[in-house]
């Protein structure tokens, strides 16, 4: 087309430069319209290939773009061949509905009890690896231990002999210690069968009493010990399993009212498990009726202990007005509360109030050293510190005894077998008294156990599901198990181990152990 132009505007160039003389100066002026047109329709005919070449060009980049997705598909069907796909599909449709099912149904026994396990065995691997105590302030505990050596030099009596534990409680008085626990049921007399006394109660409950009820006085005139440094003492309330829980009365009732805030009572009950057995909830008070059918509250002894070692005494008050929105509205039927609060605060130390759940665990980290091969009698923190020591009671009379308590919790209790105080807990058989030191540890250190955030705790639950899914789908059955029981190991529980020294629990073992035993093969 351009050609032919060009060859009509030569042409007529050769016509009007023969007629150039007769035309004029107005031939001249056509032959400039003509020849603008003729550049006009170059220019025209140049864009046009232009364009042509650009979308040629085009059209080459696409089909090179077009190769990376080939090349994405190439990897992809390596990677999952098609013949994985309907085990791929089916594996994500049953390990999504059991990731639902899970949120449903968390709080059933069956679901409770795989995340029981899980933790179970995390505390285990944890065991020993305790925290510095000095970068929260807690003091070292010491467990004065009635074994069964001391029972039997005591010669195995039916009560614990009330003058051998005024011995004890005045020793962890004398060395300063922080805080004083009896983990001893002091809610009856001793007999007083072939005595004969004019007082009607045996000489060494008297003199007990009279050590509780001058108690706080006593202490302010020692010539070693200030008004300050008195450390409180708390005593194990007993509390009878009925319907409407009952408080049995003690001997030391009017005592420990003169010397209240000093000497107080606290709870020692732990939930057990109804399956198993196995002591791993705290109650953090215990709801109850007093003999005068009066509506009461009770403290449970590590959250009394962590609160005195928080706040101190000052907090009493406040303390004991925070525990009345806990007790039974009346002592007729089997009511207990009325609508709990979400949490408990008083003065630096805030708690839930839940019953039951991960955040009402305790988490076991003292094992009962003492039963080990060989024996131990000390556990030491990440920094090296003393942690807690186990001291047999029947050397208290030693100069040296003294020396173990300065500024330790002090926790006298038993763990002789006659006394029948010996649990199942995550770390193996302990004393009763082992699992208030845990209890009270808990607290201090953690507060509660903490649950992963619930957005976090779904997407690791996904990832979990589309992970399963495809190893199993891709290697099958057998192999896939391997690799995943080396991603538990090498990646799941170091995460975990790392988590829960913070006192966050990354619960893995719940659609991990579900959803392995449901996936199609």
């Amino acid at each position: 087309m351009g050609f032919g132009v060009q060859s009509f505007s030569f042409g007529q160039t050769r016509f009007l430069e023969s007629k150039a003389l007769a035309l004029g100066k107005s031939q001249m002026s056509h032959f400039l319209r003509l020849t603008t047109l003729a550049l006009i329709w170059r220019k025209l005919d140049q864009g046009w290939q232009f364009l042509r070449e650009h979308r040629q060009r085009n059209k080459q980049y696409q089909q090179l773009a077009f190769h990376w997705p080939s090349r994405l598909e190439d990897f992809w069907l390596r990677l999952l061949p098609p013949r994985c796909y309907r085990h791929f599909i089916i594996n994500m449709i049953v390990g999504l509905s059991v990731v639902l099912l899970i949120f449903i149904f968390q709080n059933k026994p069956f679901l409770a009890g795989i995340e029981d396990e899980g933790l179970d065995e995390l505390m285990f691997l944890h065991q020993k690896r305790i925290p510095s105590l000095e970068n929260k302030n807690i003091p070292p505990f010491v467990f004065l231990d009635i074994d069964d050596k001391t029972y039997e030099t005591w010669g195995a009596p039916l009560f614990t002999p009330r003058n051998h534990l005024l011995n004890l409680m005045e020793i962890a008085l004398q060395a300063e210690a922080r805080l004083i626990i009896v983990d001893i049921d002091l809610s009856r007399e001793m007999p007083m069968e072939g005595l004969e006394h004019s007082s009607p109660r045996h000489p060494y409950d008297q003199a007990l009493y009279h050590y509780i009820e001058n108690y706080a006085a006593a202490c302010s005139c020692q010539k070693n010990i200030s008004q300050k440094t008195c450390p409180p003492m708390i005593l194990t309330r007993a509390i009878s399993s009925e319907p409407i829980p009952m408080i049995r009365p003690s001997f030391l009732d009017k005592a420990v009212e003169h010397s209240t805030p000093y000497v107080q009572w606290a709870s020692t009950a732990f939930h057990r498990n109804y399956y198993d057995r196995m002591v791993r909830h705290w109650w953090l008070w215990q709801s109850a009726c007093t003999a005068q059918r009066q509506p009461t509250v009770i403290p449970s002894m590590q959250l009394l202990a962590a609160t005195l070692i928080r706040n101190g005494i000052s907090q009493q008050d406040n303390f004991e007005k925070t525990l009345q929105s806990f007790q039974p509205q009346n002592c007729e039927d089997t009511s207990t509360t009325k609508a709990l609060p979400n949490q408990i605060q008083i003065g630096d130390f805030t708690n839930s109030t839940g019953f039951f759940g991960i955040k009402q665990r305790v988490m076991f980290s003292m094992p009962w050293i003492t039963q080990e091969k060989p024996p131990k009698v000390e556990l030491h923190d990440q920094a090296q510190q003393v942690a807690m020591r186990i001291v047999s009671a029947q050397h208290y009379d030693n100069p040296l005894f003294a020396q173990q308590l300065a500024g330790s919790i002090v926790v006298i209790g038993g763990s002789y077998q006659e006394g029948h105080d010996i649990h199942w807990t995550p770390l193996e058989e302990m004393p009763g008294t082992l699992i208030i030191i845990n209890a009270i540890h808990t607290l201090l250190e953690y507060g509660e156990l903490q649950p992963l955030p619930m957005a976090v705790k779904i997407l690791t639950y996904l990832i979990l599901v589309v992970l399963m899914s495809f190893i199993l789908a891709r290697f099958g059955y057998s192999r896939g198990t391997f690799i995943l029981a080396l991603f538990v190991i090498f990646i799941l529980i170091p995460s975990s181990i790392l988590l829960f020294r913070f006192g966050i629990w990354l619960d893995f073992m719940l659609p991990l152990a579900v959803v392995m035993h449901l996936l199609p093969l």
